[in-house]
């Protein structure tokens, strides 16, 4: 999201707060108004919920456990949510050929949606359907 949509998106949560406390004819208050300070608030926590609801792309270490722990945990192997979407879609499809097309279709975007890594552990996803691409 570009820093335009966000500020966007941050005013609007602003202004819903704001026509909740005050009433929908509140107009947006100036810089220096005794309730720009509340605004700027509701600004800067809607900016921060924007960043928290983008997660850290495919393969970022970001949110990775540190190694020392790692090293004490045992681990089995990972499939993401998105691949095992995609087996579950393929089951489907022998029991519902009529619908093959459409569930290959999902299929494949579940395959092309996944993470490739566990965002914790950094464990590669385990799927069959990484090593033959």
């Amino acid at each position: 999201m570009d820093d335009k949509r966000i500020m966007r998106y941050a005013m609007a949560i602003a202004r819903d707060e704001l026509d909740y406390l005050c009433g929908p004819e509140y107009p947006l208050p100036k810089e220096g108004h005794p309730s720009w300070g509340r605004w700027a608030q509701l600004a800067e926590a809607a900016l921060k919920i924007a960043d928290e609801e983008h997660p850290p792309p495919p393969g970022s270490t970001e949110e990775q456990l540190p190694a020392e722990i790692l090293m004490l945990t045992v681990l089995r192997p990972y499939i993401s949510t998105a691949c095992e979407t995609a087996h579950a879609l393929e089951s489907a499809m022998v029991r519902h050929p009529e619908h093959r097309t459409e569930l290959e279709l999902w299929r494949d975007r579940m395959h092309s949606r996944c993470r490739l890594n566990n965002k914790f552990t950094g464990v590669l996803c385990a799927c069959p359907h990484h090593t033959k691409s």
